[in-house]
């Protein structure tokens, strides 16, 4: 399994920020590879239709996937405990159900830290597989190398 791990600081809330990157349907104006998103089913929940259990179909570099939020974590439940700086965080995981045959157990995890009043530190780690013997892993090392730097631009050019 190889990580990507996208690491940005943006000068927005915990609430904006979340706001921000849960709206399924706006990902294509943050993530440039996105070229098309979508929410294709609501959340089991009545408080948010992104929230848990929701369901995106996103078009990534050219395929198209389909993702399911399988944790959803937002600023008001905290999920941090209490720490010297009383720092809050928020997230929410999802998992592709139905997409890129190259890829497997994709899992992204997004935690948003607030770091000050009007600051969000973001922190997405996209795990997978190449399920492809013997070089599988060589190719989701790359994979996830190529993946952290594009998004992690992206977000910074979107976004700060």
């Amino acid at each position: 399994m190889a990580t990507s791990k996208i690491r940005v600081s943006v000068p927005f809330n915990i609430e904006e920020t979340f706001n921000c990157l849960t709206d399924h349907a706006n990902l294509k104006n943050i993530v440039d590879q996105v070229t098309t998103s979508e929410l294709i089913k609501v959340s089991n929940s009545s408080d948010n239709i992104n929230g848990l259990g929701a369901v995106r179909q996103i078009t990534f570099k050219g395929d198209l996937l389909t993702e399911k939020i399988v944790a959803w974590l937002p600023p008001e439940t905290s999920i941090t405990e209490p720490d010297a700086n009383n720092a809050r965080e928020a997230g929410y995981d999802y998992k592709v159900i139905a997409g890129n045959r190259l890829i497997a157990d994709h899992l992204g995890v997004v935690r948003i830290t607030e770091t000050s009043t009007n600051t969000s530190h973001i922190a997405w780690d996209i795990n997978l597989k190449v399920p492809i013997w013997a070089s599988g892993e060589i190719a989701a090392y790359f994979v996830c190398r190529t993946m952290e730097k594009e998004i992690t631009e992206s977000i910074k050019k979107n976004l700060v």
